[in-house]
């Protein structure tokens, strides 16, 4: 029987932007929001979902983590599906409706202190969409409710 706990997220993204080699953090965007959510066990991971409100609309986010590998699926106002590998590249498409831009993430480094209940997942990875080069932090802190 899986163990379904409710769970508060604190997820935090920076992407930096990079131009001819040079990241520009004047650039960089930051978003941060604390959000309530689910999280569960897996047979070799974790799942999480919450979903979150932006200008665009309602976006729910489900992210599984599975031994060395993390995807990270949104669908809603944002549609991607992201599968995370360290040292290898992934590409799909990224959709904010009604636009479509293909995209390219190769992770850098996964941390993964996840336990049920708690724990923190750290992506950091390369992102290439509709032809910009960035650098991306994605953090994702679990508390309990």
């Amino acid at each position: 029987m899986a163990f379904v706990k409710e769970v508060t997220l604190l997820v935090k993204s920076t992407i930096e932007n990079i131009e001819d080699g040079i990241v520009d953090h004047a650039l960089d965007e930051v978003t941060e929001s604390t959000v309530s959510g689910f999280m569960k066990p897996t047979e070799d991971g974790f799942f999480l979902t919450y979903s979150e409100d932006g200008e665009g609309g309602r976006t729910v986010c489900d992210i599984t983590t599975s031994g060395e590998c993390v995807r990270v699926r949104r669908i809603g106002s944002v549609v991607s599906d992201l599968l995370f590998e360290v040292g290898v590249a992934h590409t799909s498409i990224y959709e904010v409706p009604p636009y479509k831009f293909d995209m390219a993430v190769e992770a850098t480094k996964i941390r993964n202190s996840l336990a049920l209940g708690s724990g923190v997942l750290d992506l950091f990875y390369k992102m290439n969409i509709g032809g910009a080069t960035k650098k991306v932090r994605l953090k994702i802190t679990v508390f309990p409710v």
